[in-house]
C-alpha cells in the first residue's frame, strides 16, 4: 500500500490532537487556578480572583510550549496503560514550575 499523503496522516493525528487541545485550553486552566489558590492559602494568603486570573493567564500562556509536545508524545506514542505514569512524570517539572510561579 502507498504511504498515506499529508491529509492521511493528518486525519490520523486528529483523536491525539483533539485530546491536547482539550488539554490544554481545558484541563490546564482548571489545574492551574487549583494549584494557584492552595499555594497562596497553605502560605496564609488570599488572593482576589482578579490576582488569581492574571497568575492563571499568566501561567497558561507558557502552558502550550511544555504540554503540547507532552501531549502528542502521550496521546500518539504512549501505551494507553502507560500514560498515567508518563503524565505523572512529565507533571514533575511542569508542577516545579508552578511552584517557582506561586512562590516568585
Amino acid at each position: 500500500a502507498a504511504a498515506p499523503g499529508a491529509a492521511g496522516v493528518l486525519y490520523a493525528c486528529l483523536p491525539a490532537l483533539g485530546k491536547v487541545l482539550f488539554d490544554i485550553a481545558v484541563y490546564e486552566p482548571v489545574y492551574d487556578a487549583v494549584y494557584l489558590s492552595l499555594q497562596g492559602l497553605l502560605r496564609g494568603e488570599r488572593l482576589a480572583p482578579r490576582e488569581l486570573l492574571s497568575a492563571v493567564l499568566a501561567v497558561w500562556r507558557r502552558a502550550p510550549y511544555y504540554w503540547a509536545p507532552a501531549d502528542i508524545i502521550n496521546f500518539s506514542l504512549v501505551s494507553t496503560r502507560l500514560r498515567p505514569l508518563y503524565n505523572a512524570v512529565a507533571s514533575i517539572p511542569w508542577s516545579m514550575h508552578l511552584s517557582q510561579s506561586a512562590n516568585a
